[in-house]
């Protein structure tokens, strides 16, 4: 049937006139046959009977497109346009360097006395391109460059990994950039890592690291793989003055693996909030773990487009995938991104973040995360609205005793946040050697906090593990008196997914009087799945 297809349609394309494209149109429905166009990593599928170009040439800055290759390196560039298909076909688009655009290009076969900075006489270092210009340098790395960067004030640097025709390997820098007030880093088609046994003498763990505030981090299709005792990107104010300028991040089609990293016991706060990070912010220590007086940053956007953040997977590492500590404003964006930990910990840590301004927002929307805890908004928070759409949560638990009795959606000891969850999948639950997980859990442990809300709408639920939900809470909550009153709310379609979890059960609400400190008590609520008459101290609502 296809090749009469392609015999028909090479007819019709000899044709004239209007009807032309109208039974064109017709065959081409009915073929299944594709050609795949792959630019950069990006598809685009387009029926074809005949293999044909794309009818515009792809562009990238900085590069001249060569043609179409059969593989992703440029050993088999296709010419063989016309032919009849008789299966999908994929072709990758091929770049070289474009000597015109003005990069300076460093390669590890280069030399900085003698080279030019030019494809054929490359830099052998990134600082010499650096020395090269006054306040900013655009540098084409090709192969692998290992070198540590110290940026000045104001300074602008891109990096741009060589991914054209001829390229060898792909391109990456071993070391670390410190940034610096008023700079901005682009890494572009790149890998910034480092040797594992590598010790920072500049103070923090991050590849990407600052004492100091205002700057800006764009990461486009490139990876940070930190190793050993390295962080991914990583911001620690202490006080004397520094700046605590607004420091934005955004990662575009781009990864930070942590799988290879671990601090430790060396890592700040006695190791208690996980020894691999991928982002952290505002968390600064001195060695002997005592709180040093810092600043707080005055705001921090992260944008994670079609991006990832790995945890590392060996269950004795814990991860906090984004630690954001002691900011003024936050304002995270997070779309088609992935977010995973191991057994343990948490994708999203914040910590004494937002204002009474109430201008902090975090936004997640058709991504994925997989943690023990997926959200935790903690100690001091004020003002933060979270919204989440599309996304799954995929929080199963391995910990054991009832401290790690955590759930999905926490917030601890905070004012005034919100948590609103949308046509969203969550799967809860844990083995029998691990405390039971809860939708969510509301913890109240000092006399700070409420006027935080969570909803549900258009959720659905999964429970794995090996605990009979009978009588199991799905949520707890503190209720206070006044404007500070916590709340809940789950509509319908929630409702029943819930419901589901255990035949013929029903949401319960069980009351306690919960004394925090001294004479000051709260109604702690908890929620319950019941099935009727199996408990009789619980009132069904």
């Amino acid at each position: 049937m296809k090749k009469i297809l392609t015999i028909l349609l090479s007819a019709v394309m000899l044709l004239a006139g209007c009807s032309q494209s109208l039974v064109y149109d017709e065959l081409l429905e009915q073929l299944d046959t594709t050609i795949t166009y792959v630019i950069d990593g990006k598809e685009t599928v387009v029926k074809a009977a005949v293999s044909a170009p794309l009818s515009e040439d792809p562009a990238k800055e900085g590069y001249v497109f060569v043609g179409w290759s059969l593989d992703e390196g440029d050993s088999q560039m296709y010419t063989a346009w016309g032919e009849v298909l008789e299966d999908d076909f994929r072709l990758y688009a091929v770049w070289e360097y474009d000597e015109v655009t003005g990069y300076i290009v460093v390669s590890p076969s280069g030399d900085d006395e003698t080279g030019a900075g030019t494809m054929a006489a490359p830099y052998k270092t990134i600082s010499k391109a650096v020395s090269e210009s006054e306040d900013s340098a655009s540098v084409l790395v090709v192969g692998t460059v290992t070198e540590d960067i110290a940026l000045t004030d104001g300074y602008d640097l891109e990096l741009h990994g060589y991914v054209g025709q001829g390229a060898e390997e792909e391109a990456k820098l071993k070391g670390r950039i410190v940034m610096a007030e008023g700079s901005s880093l682009t890494l572009e088609d790149i890998v910034l890592t480092n040797d594992s046994g590598a010790v920072n003498s500049t103070g923090g763990m991050g590849l990407v690291f600052s004492n100091t505030g205002g700057f800006d981090v764009e990461v486009v299709n490139s990876r940070i793989v930190p190793m050993g005792q390295a962080y991914g990107i990583e911001v620690s104010l202490l006080g004397n003055g520094v700046d605590t300028s607004p420091v934005s991040v955004e990662l575009r089609n781009s990864v930070i693996d942590l799988s290879d990293s671990d601090v430790g016991t060396s890592y700040a706060r006695g190791g208690s909030y996980g020894r691999a990070v991928g982002i952290a912010v505002n968390n600064k220590y001195d060695d002997t773990r005592g709180v040093v007086d810092y600043a707080y940053l005055d705001s921090f956007t992260l944008v994670m487009s079609g991006s990832e953040i790995i945890g590392n997977t060996d269950p004795g590492i814990s991860t906090i995938n984004i630690l954001l500590n002691e900011i003024n404003q936050i304002d995270l964006d997070i779309t088609g991104s992935s977010i995973t930990t191991p057994r343990n910990h948490y994708p999203i840590l914040l910590n004494d973040c937002g204002s009474e301004d109430g201008d902090s927002h975090v936004t997640i929307s058709d991504s994925y995360i997989k943690a023990w805890c997926g959200l935790y908004i903690r100690n001091g928070s004020v003002g933060i609205d979270i919204d989440v759409s599309g996304t799954t949560f995929d929080c199963i638990s391995d910990n054991a005793g009832e401290s790690n009795a955590f759930s999905c959606f926490s917030i601890h000891s905070s004012l005034d946040c919100s948590i609103d969850v949308g046509n969203c999948h969550v799967i809860l639950g844990g083995t029998e050697d691990a405390a039971n997980m809860a939708i969510f859990c509301y913890q109240y442990n000092n006399t700070y906090g409420g006027g935080s809300s969570f909803s549900f709408s258009d959720c659905t639920f999964e429970y794995i593990g090996g605990f009979n939900l009978v009588d199991g809470y799905i949520g707890s909550i503190d209720h206070l008196d006044g404007e500070l009153d916590n709340s809940f709310t789950m509509d319908e379609a929630s409702l029943a997914s819930v419901l589901s979890l255990v035949d013929g059960s029903q949401i319960a609400e069980h009351h306690e009087d919960y004394t925090v400190a001294g004479d000051f008590t709260v109604d702690y609520t908890t929620y319950y799945l019941t099935v009727p008459g199996s408990d009789a101290d619980i009132t069904t609502v």
